[in-house]
């Protein structure tokens, strides 16, 4: 190889570590406006790919200088065993506030990193450090980051968000690519184009784990369940209530709070049906081309509508989750389909629906 060829090598090898590197902060970045500035697990996965981008930049960047490449690289595998600390912390943190059991992994990993950055240390002064040492601390740290990566995740398996999206074989699939790529650094220093390998690897693991985490609700999402106050299904020809659930009530201590205006607020089923319609009536042209009301704000609740052809769904609950309008779909498509005679030709009676208690409890559990 001749001198330009090698240079024309470095330049483009320095490209793309630079446009690889900038990526995967870019994804930090897009990942961080998803947490609204909050102190999530969310942040944590951020500010775990900044350590991952800065190791492998200084990395890729001391394996192909020609100085002592040891310091720079030692210093960005302890930031990025930091970072990585950071993460777990806070994906703990979540799984807590949710009441998830979990092993303490943060602390096993501080302990562990303490020992591990310790005797990296004691290797370079002695003088006997070897490449591979440099990625024992951070190796080891995989198994709680892909631990508590997959408990996290798992925890939100019941939900449908979850189910749509299948993020658990994306996160997996992530994190074994990217994790492979910090073998190579043993061979990179004598095979520059594994750099290369390196940084392809690395980029594409962590697309791939946080294209599972964005499609991961946000730890919020996961009382869906306590806040639903109520289910009301319609007959759309007539707008008769044929189904009414109340999930929740309220303790006498609860209904001594609420403000005269709550109290007095119209709950009965009838009520709700009446002022649904004359709201859709009264905006019928504005909303025709999609189809009415998808969501109301009424007293203190939120009123989320599904609409089929032969009914209308309505679930009441103190907020809005993204959770609620996949659970109301799918109740609506499957209490259509168990019905479909008894809608076809409703003459109201609506004792045949009350069989409804089962679908609840497999859909809404």
């Amino acid at each position: 190889m001749t001198e330009l060829e090698d240079l024309l090598l470095g330049y483009v090898l320095l490209e793309i570590i630079v446009l690889s590197n900038f990526i995967i902060v870019l994804i930090a970045y897009r990942l961080y406006s998803k947490t609204r500035r909050q102190i999530t697990g969310t942040l944590g996965l951020c500010i775990y790919f900044i350590g991952f981008a800065f190791f492998s930049y200084i990395s890729d960047i001391s394996l192909r200088s020609s100085g002592d490449i040891y310091p720079a690289m030692i210093f960005a595998s302890f930031m990025f065993v930091f970072c990585g600390i950071i993460f777990i912390y806070l994906v703990e943190r979540d799984m807590k506030k949710i009441g998830i059991s979990f092993i303490k992994t943060s602390l096993y990993s501080s302990i562990y990193a303490l020992i591990t950055c310790s005797v990296v240390v004691v290797f370079f002064v002695s003088g006997e450090l070897e490449a591979y040492l440099i990625s024992v601390p951070f190796m080891g740290l995989a198994i709680a980051w892909l631990y508590i990566g997959l408990k996290y995740i798992k925890s939100m398996s019941t939900m449908e968000l979850f189910q749509r999206h299948n993020p658990k074989f994306w996160f997996m699939f992530g994190f074994t690519l990217s994790g492979f790529s910090l073998f190579l650094l043993v061979f990179a220093a004598d095979y520059p184009l594994l750099i290369l390998v390196k940084d392809a690897f690395i980029l594409i693991g962590c697309i791939s784990i946080a294209y599972s985490w964005k499609n991961l609700p946000n730890v919020n999402e996961l009382d869906w369940i306590l806040i639903i106050r109520r289910l009301i299904v319609i007959e759309s020809n007539t707008n008769v209530p044929i189904y009414d659930f109340i999930f929740q009530t309220k303790t006498l201590e609860e209904e001594t709070d609420r403000t005269i205006e709550d109290r007095e607020a119209p709950t009965d089923s009838n009520l709700i049906a009446g002022a649904m319609s004359g709201i859709n009536n009264l905006i019928g042209e504005i909303l025709s081309s999609s189809g009415g009301l998808d969501e109301i704000t009424y007293s203190n609740f939120k009123i989320i509508f599904h609409r089929r052809s032969n009914i209308i769904c309505i679930l009441i609950s103190e907020e809005s989750r993204l959770e609620h309008r996949f659970r109301l779909e799918t109740f609506g498509i499957n209490f259509e389909k168990r019905f479909f005679n008894e809608l076809i030709n409703f003459d109201g009676e609506i004792s045949a629906f009350e069989e409804t208690d089962e679908l609840i409890q497999e859909i809404f559990s």
